[in-house]
């Protein structure tokens, strides 16, 4: 590029204006000098922002007087990504995969109506993160598809097998088997969704023998505002700036597993014994490497990092060693005494066995302080600790300061115990115990939770207000293999899926207080999946204010259902006596077309006309549904 010159130095030519003007010989080339170096980094505090002169201009002649722009529609529209969200019904929307399709449904409180959309045949079905995008997985990559007319978008990723999104939904991440196989440097690959732009990482570290390690999706791990995503590689923690891809490694040797604060750059991980590194849990903020808080462990095999939906509290469980004496084969030879007896028994050995117990971080708190929750803490209904219960559940509140744990009990049963975190210490609420049940799911806006014996358990569903500490409701799916609360809160799906079994299989879908809502049998039924919804844009205050207006906001829409549902009354009326109708005119032109044949049956030979025609009308009462008249 010919240049001219360049000016950035003030009059006394002693120190730089901050900016500078160069020239070029040609407008192109200043043109393309402009869009190569905008946004180049000079270092870390300072970035290039170059501009045309013309753009100057034209700026200074911008009118002191508002003139409105005129919109020219080009025809070319974008979909909007949000349009099921514009329901004036607000209705969920559900996915249902057969072994040759899926298909797409409204959840209606008053009807059932047929499918929205049918997509073809996949390996995989995976809504987005906020519900934005449908992918499905083939052989040959992946094809995404949004908006109300369901727009595809194809991504090549040979032997694609998991896909995930970050919290946004503004990143698609990808795992191509193939290329875990051939190239491990280039097994996963992120998209920026909107510019398309693209970069390949390694896959899972092989063993050996070539089999992935710790392969667990997904690999990437997001920050709460896509700034940055990690992961967890030979021993060390890998950041990445989602903006340019750039990457920092801090060498954590025995690191296992992070987890991101919901509402901050703060990432939470563990390390093992038997490293360089002390073993504990950290929590360190992105991109400073600042360490937050530690609590090193002694003794203890795994941790899992449950972070509170809103980032208020970290709940770690430890799974770690207890120590115990060792029963002898016999208590003791005959004729031996009592003292050589306690003598032998006190010299016996120790063994090993597992033990739980749980580490509560207050980190929307100054200094972050811990409370230890161990199993000797438990109490069953009737005041029986449960130390020697393993724990198997532990759920958080969704926008809330309690939690649930769901223990084991003798004769394959369950108990769950609900606490609250008040200012100065945890509170055990309630205990439920003599549950057949191994799974429990808070609604999404907290306040009930439902307690669940999937498969191989027994099928049972209970419904419990953690308001009231009471069930306000039951119910049962035999061979249920999963539970899934819509993202409102007000339903909850139970399915039995023909992957993990082969009769039965279906889906009920079941209201807050365990009304079942509507039921479905079919066969091949692979999978149901709601459609996610993002989070709600209103603040604290709208929401209380929708709250204590929820009485009156509610009779609005009460009143709606009810003229709908006297429609939908109406018409199945005005369908049943059309369908009486033409029955009738199908039975009085049957009758004329036997009365016409009557001569022709007379000439058979031997033909005897005695059976005559009958009609007999039988009265069957049904009830077709029940409701109730507002007053």
């Amino acid at each position: 590029m010919p240049l001219l010159s360049t000016r950035s130095l003030n009059a006394e030519r002693t120190t730089t204006t901050g900016y500078a003007f160069v020239e070029y010989e040609e407008f192109e080339a200043a043109k393309k000098a402009v869009e190569s170096t905008r946004g180049h980094k000079l270092d870390v505090k300072h970035i290039l922002a170059p501009n045309l002169h013309s753009d100057f201009s034209r700026l200074a002649a911008v009118p002191d007087e508002y003139q409105a722009p005129v919109f020219v529609d080009s025809g070319d529209k974008e979909e909007n990504p949000y349009s099921w969200l514009l329901d004036p019904a607000c209705t969920d929307q559900y996915l249902t995969r057969n072994k040759n399709a899926a298909e797409i449904y409204l959840n209606d409180p008053l009807r059932h109506p047929d499918p929205l959309t049918t997509t073809a045949a996949a390996d995989s079905y995976v809504w987005s993160t906020e519900g934005k995008f449908l992918v499905t997985l083939h052989k040959q990559g992946a094809i995404m598809m949004k908006g109300k007319s369901w727009t595809q978008k194809k991504y090549r990723c040979d032997g694609v097998k998991q896909v995930a999104f970050s919290p946004k939904d503004s990143y698609f991440v990808a795992w191509s088997a193939t290329a875990q196989e051939a190239e491990n440097d280039k097994a996963v690959t992120v998209w920026h969704i909107a510019s398309n732009r693209s970069k390949q990482f390694p896959g899972f570290p092989r063993a050996e023998k070539g089999k992935p390690i710790n392969a667990s999706w997904p690999i990437f791990s997001w920050s709460h505002d896509e700034a940055y995503f990690a992961r967890v590689l030979n021993g060390k923690l890998i950041v990445y700036t989602s903006e340019t891809f750039e990457s920092f490694a801090i060498e954590i040797p025995g690191i296992r597993s992070i987890a991101w604060s919901p509402n901050a750059n703060h990432l939470a991980y563990w390390v093992e014994e038997g490293g360089k590194q002390s073993p504990g849990v950290f929590i360190i903020h992105i991109p400073t490497r600042r360490l937050i808080r530690q609590k090193i462990l002694s003794s203890f095999l795994h941790c899992d990092l449950i972070w509170q939906d809103e980032g208020k509290y970290l709940a770690v469980k430890v799974e770690h060693y207890k120590l115990m004496k060792k029963k002898k084969a016999e208590e003791g030879a005959a004729g031996s005494s009592s003292s050589s007896s306690s003598a032998a028994a006190s010299s016996a050995p120790e063994k090993k066995s597992i033990g739980h117990k749980y580490l509560i971080f207050r980190t929307a708190e100054p200094s972050i302080p811990i409370e230890i929750l161990d199993p000797k803490d438990l109490k069953g209904a009737d005041d029986r600790t449960l130390k020697d219960s393993p724990l198997n559940v532990f759920a958080w509140e969704p926008h809330g300061d309690r939690f649930v744990i769901l223990n084991s009990e003798p004769s394959n049963q369950a108990g769950v115990s609900v606490y609250n975190i008040t200012e100065h210490k945890i509170v055990l609420l309630k205990t439920l115990s003599g549950r057949a049940i191994n799974s429990v799911k808070w609604a999404p806006n907290g306040g009930v939770f439902v307690m669940a014996g999937v498969k191989p358990s027994s099928g049972a569903l209970e419904f419990f207000s953690a308001e009231l500490l009471e069930t306000i409701g039951e119910g049962h799916h035999f061979n249920c293999t999963d539970i899934e609360w819509d993202p409102t809160g007000r339903f909850l799906m139970s399915i039995a899926s023909a992957l993990k079994q082969q009769h039965d299989c279906g889906f009920m879908i079941w209201k807050i207080d365990g009304t079942l809502h509507h039921k479905l049998q079919r066969e091949n039924l692979f999978d149901f999946k709601w459609r996610p919804r993002p989070k709600t844009l209103l603040t604290a205050e709208m929401i209380q204010e929708i709250e204590n207006n929820f009485a009156e906001i509610t009779r609005v829409y009460s009143i709606a259902d009810d003229v709908e549902a006297r429609r939908l009354r109406t018409a199945k009326d005005v369908t049943r006596l059309r369908l009486l109708d033409e029955f009738a005119q199908l039975e009085r032109e049957w009758q004329r077309i036997y009365a016409e044949e009557k001569e022709a049956r007379e000439k058979i030979q031997n033909f005897a006309d005695n059976f005559g025609y009958k009609t007999e009308v039988v009265e069957v009462e049904e009830v077709i549904e029940e409701f109730e008249e507002p007053l």
